[in-house]
């Protein structure tokens, strides 16, 4: 099992040094990828970034968000998984 968390700060990096890691997340996890965020809007916008990264590569990606999370939100079978993707 592979954990890598990463914590947003106010200072962003290039485009390229987000691609280039979530390029090396993707092989060292081999593609299994899951994202807690602060809310659905970080979602969209982490969503984007790795699929516009990752192109067609074999990919699950998984999310919660803390804003659903405290008021009580879940999914089937009572997961904290709101968002998937998969491909490949």
């Amino acid at each position: 099992m592979l954990l890598f968390v990463e914590v947003k700060r106010g200072v962003d990096k290039d485009i390229e040094q987000r691609q280039e890691k979530r390029r090396n997340f993707h092989q060292a996890s081999r593609g299994k990828m899951f994202g807690y965020c602060d809310n659905r809007s970080c979602i969209r916008n982490i969503r984007s970034e790795i699929n516009y990264c990752l192109g067609n590569q074999s990919l699950v990606v998984s999310f919660t968000n803390l804003a659903d999370l405290q008021a009580g939100k879940r999914c089937e079978g009572d997961s904290v998984w709101h968002k998937s993707r998969k491909r490949g």
